[in-house]
C-alpha cells in the first residue's frame, strides 16, 4: 500500500509550476514553501480521497463551505494536551493592512496600463467594503520584482497556462515569494470568451486571496453547491466567518452549481462583505 508521504511526493510534482517557482492548489492559490505545502496536504488528505492538482472543467466547485478565512497553525504544547495546535486568521496586522503596496511591472508591456486598471478598480471595490488599503506605487514598475523591499507584494506576468491568475495568502508573501502572477493573454480570452468576466472582477477574487480568503466552493466535506449539514465542524486550519453558503460570493469559482444567474462577473456580495467586516472592519466611508 502506497503510504501517505509517496503520496505526498507524488502530488508535489503534479502541483509544482517552475514558470512560477511555487505550488499551485485549487487552481489559482500559490504556495511557496514545501513545509506549507505538506500542511495542506496532510488537512485535506485527512478528509479527502483523492487531491487534484488542478481543479478541472466542471469540477470546480466539488465541495462547499460557508466563506472562510485561511489559517496559520503551529504546534504549542506536547500531543497530550488538550489542544496541540494554536491557530491564528492568516490576515494582515492592523498597521499592515492600510499599507498594502504594490507594483504592476513594466514586463506587462501593451497590456500594463489594462492590468493597473483592473487591479484599482478591485482595490478600490475592497477598500469601500473594508477598513484596508491597497497602495499602487508606480514609481515601483521598473524593479518591480519580489526583492524589491519598498512594496509589500508584486503583480507580475507569467506564461503559465493553467490559470489566468495566482494570488497567494498573506502567510506566504514573505522574503523573495511576493509575486501576484497574471497570465493576460489567457485572462483576455477568458473574458472575451465568456461575455461575462471582466479583468477587475478576476482581480477582486485575486486580491481576496491576498487578504487570506478561502475559496467559498472549498470544503473537507459536503458536495458541489451543497450547504454544510446541521453540525459540520469547520475544516482544519480555515475559520467559518458565516454558516450560509453564498454560490454568488467573489471567492467563488463561477462553475454554475445549476443557476443560470450564477454567470455573472466575480463581485462582492453582503454576505462577503459582512464576512470580511468580521476580519478587517468595516471602511472607515461605511462606518
Amino acid at each position: 500500500m502506497e503510504t501517505n508521504e509517496a503520496k505526498f511526493q507524488a502530488w508535489v510534482q503534479q502541483v509544482h509550476s517552475p514558470e512560477l517557482n511555487a505550488y499551485v492548489v485549487e487552481g489559482d492559490i500559490l504556495i511557496s514553501d514545501l513545509s506549507d505545502l505538506k500542511d495542506y496536504f496532510d488537512r485535506h488528505h485527512n478528509h479527502q480521497q483523492s487531491l487534484p492538482a488542478l481543479p478541472q472543467e466542471g469540477d470546480l466547485a466539488r465541495q462547499s463551505t460557508p466563506l472562510t478565512v485561511n489559517q496559520v497553525c503551529s504546534e504549542n504544547c506536547s500531543e497530550n494536551c488538550a489542544n496541540p495546535v494554536e491557530c491564528n486568521d492568516d490576515r494582515w496586522g492592523d498597521e499592515q493592512k492600510r499599507q498594502l503596496t504594490y507594483c504592476v511591472a513594466d514586463a506587462f508591456n501593451e497590456h500594463h496600463a489594462e492590468v493597473v486598471e483592473a487591479l484599482q478598480s478591485a482595490a478600490e471595490k475592497w477598500s469601500d467594503a473594508i477598513d484596508v488599503q491597497f497602495i499602487y506605487k508606480a514609481d515601483e514598475d521598473t524593479n518591480c520584482k519580489s526583492e524589491n523591499e519598498n512594496v509589500v507584494f508584486v503583480v507580475q506576468p507569467t506564461n503559465d497556462t493553467g490559470s489566468n491568475a495566482y494570488a497567494p495568502f498573506p502567510s506566504s508573501i514573505r522574503g523573495e515569494h511576493k509575486p501576484l502572477f497574471f497570465n493576460w493573454v489567457k485572462l483576455k480570452m477568458d473574458v472575451e470568451g465568456s461575455k461575462w468576466k471582466t479583468p477587475g472582477g478576476i482581480a477582486l477574487h485575486e486580491l481576496g486571496h491576498v487578504l487570506g480568503f478561502q475559496h467559498e466552493q472549498t470544503s473537507l466535506q459536503g458536495g458541489p453547491c451543497q450547504e454544510r449539514q446541521q453540525g459540520e465542524g469547520p475544516p482544519l486550519r480555515m475559520r467559518l466567518l458565516r454558516e450560509k453558503y453564498d454560490a454568488h460570493s467573489v471567492m467563488h469559482y463561477r462553475n454554475g452549481c445549476g443557476d443560470p444567474t450564477f454567470f455573472v462577473d466575480y463581485a462582492l456580495t453582503k454576505e462577503d462583505m459582512d464576512a470580511a467586516i468580521d476580519i478587517y472592519g468595516p471602511s472607515p466611508t461605511r462606518r
